[in-house]
């Protein structure tokens, strides 16, 4: 799936896709050495703690307060970070991603071109072409040696992470927009709305029905499994299915939607599957158990689009392309916090590593604001 904001693996770094045709690199190390729980914390403390009072050209500002406009938000929310590097782009900017294995990020422009850049440096390094139209997503593989691209001419391509080559340009075929696809854990295969390709030779393991097209059954999302042995797909005809990631074959089927889902994803144990659909509601499942437990999470003004846990498992975000982000207890499934709407529509929600930050992208003024999660969060 493409990114408006990438966390690195150690949480130090925050990669942001700005509306000026820009990505932002931010220090985000001293966020999380801050303190999670009690009061706000002077101006004179979060100097010492980092000099979080950095204040980017358009004016974002930080911000320490409670809640803020809106007060639905039970912890500190910050607009700027200490910035880094900016990487300029000749076009909009689509999606940034930071390599888990090297200092570098590649991005995804409407120029065609993805780019890759060294974080260290902000030195441009590579510029990845081929694409016959605008590339508008990117993602590095989990083992970080590969980059896969993706472009409205329906032709994704997988380039070598460290000499910026293309390896393989996978024939999709696809009449549908290729939005959200995901490399295997062991970085061997990739899904693109519901066909699995091999990386380095580019040959098709196989096609589901409903692949890559716009008609009622069509795969709207899918995902692997942490272990690599299942794959979960999000199809418009109201169902969820978890097959066999080897020959695509159906394990598991939930049908407990009222409209069509437009997101699955396995928890990142295993054990637990979350859909977001546009009856707006969002399920949990324990994973491989048809008609077993289910949380539903409801309330939604709005058709549910995306859904994500947090690395621990212990938390879901849900949110709306059409409005905010709902922040939820998986355990227990309390409301813990709602992204207020005078931070403009999210385009992007990510974790930190750690789970103590939400990262919501937006499409103005410096493009992300910073949610710490606080409170008691029951383990799972």
């Amino acid at each position: 799936e493409g990114y408006g904001a990438s966390f690195s693996s150690d949480g130090s770094l925050l990669v942001v896709v700005r509306s000026d045709h820009s990505v932002a690199v931010h220090c985000a190390r001293n966020l999380m050495a801050a303190p999670t729980e009690g009061a706000q914390a002077t101006q004179q403390q979060r100097q010492r703690e980092g000099g979080f009072e950095e204040v980017d050209e358009e004016g974002g500002e930080e911000r320490g307060e409670h809640g803020g406009e809106g007060g639905e938000w039970p912890g500190r929310v910050w607009t700027s970070l200490p910035l880094l590097h900016r990487f300029e782009h000749p076009a909009h900017v689509h999606c940034a991603d930071l390599s888990p294995a090297q200092p570098i990020a590649v991005t995804a422009c409407d120029d065609t071109v993805a780019r890759v850049w060294s974080t260290d440096t902000g030195a441009l390094l590579h510029e990845l072409r081929g694409h016959a139209e605008r590339c508008t997503a990117c993602v590095f593989s989990p083992d970080g040696q590969h980059i896969a691209s993706v472009s409205m001419d329906f032709c994704p391509r997988v380039w070598c992470a460290r000499t910026g080559e293309c390896t393989q340009v996978i024939r999709a075929g696809c009449s549908a927009r290729l939005s959200r696809y995901s490399f295997s854990p062991d970085s061997t295969r990739i899904a693109f709305d519901g066909s699995v390709w091999e990386v380095r030779s580019g040959r098709a393991v196989y096609r589901l029905p409903g692949a890559c097209t716009d008609d009622d059954g069509a795969v709207q999302a899918c995902s692997f499994s942490p272990d690599g042995t299942q794959l979960v797909c999000a199809h418009l005809m109201y169902v969820v299915v978890v097959r066999d990631a080897a020959t695509g074959s159906e394990v598991t089927r939930f049908s407990e939607h009222g409209k069509n889902v437009d997101d699955a994803v396995f928890s990142n144990s295993g054990r637990l599957l979350a859909s977001a659909s546009q009856d707006k509601t969002a399920l949990v499942y324990t994973a491989g158990a048809a008609g077993g437990d289910l949380m539903a999470f409801e309330g939604f003004a709005f058709d549910v689009s995306n859904v994500r846990f947090s690395l621990d498992d212990t938390l879901l975000l849900a949110w709306s392309d059409l409005h905010t982000a709902s922040l939820f207890d998986v355990a227990s499934g309390a409301l813990l916090g709602i992204a207020p709407v005078h931070f403009t529509v999210p385009t992007s929600c990510v974790f930190s590593p750690d789970s103590r930050l939400l990262v919501l992208t937006r499409s103005s003024g410096s493009g992300f604001a910073v949610y710490e999660i606080v409170g008691d969060r029951e383990s799972k």
